[in-house]
């Protein structure tokens, strides 16, 4: 699976899970599940575009976390991204945000998110 840190100045853009998905009603970063002959990188691309109808840059990668489930376990990987088309719309998601990092600690994330958002705002100036 492929997270993007969606940066636009200050911001960064967390969007909803709909209720009936897994871990519906937490906030995330958008992202989703790679398909069959896909990068990662690839995978984010598609999934942004799908969810929220926005064409993103990927640039690096930040971190991958490991998170076990009841029903299944997963690798997380997040990279950092620059939006470069388009407006988001909540199409795959319940809503979506732009909010500065110290604000993400107000969200209610799912547990493989939290190493990053402790990790971005460990970062002086963030």
């Amino acid at each position: 699976m492929a997270a993007g840190v969606i940066r636009r100045g200050d911001y960064v853009l967390i969007a909803r899970r709909l209720a009936e998905a897994h871990l519906g009603g937490f906030w995330e970063f958008p992202g989703g599940t790679r398909e069959e002959g896909e990068t990662l990188e690839e995978c984010l691309v598609r999934e942004i575009k799908e969810e929220l109808d926005l064409v993103v840059r990927v640039g690096r990668h930040a971190l991958t976390v490991r998170q076990e489930y009841p029903d299944r376990s997963l690798d997380l990987h997040f990279y950092l991204c620059t939006p470069v088309e388009g407006t988001p719309e909540a199409i795959g998601c319940a809503e979506f945000r732009w909010v500065t990092i110290p604000d993400l600690s107000g969200f209610e994330f799912p547990p493989a998110d939290r190493p990053l958002i402790e990790q971005l705002q460990a970062v002086p100036g963030n």
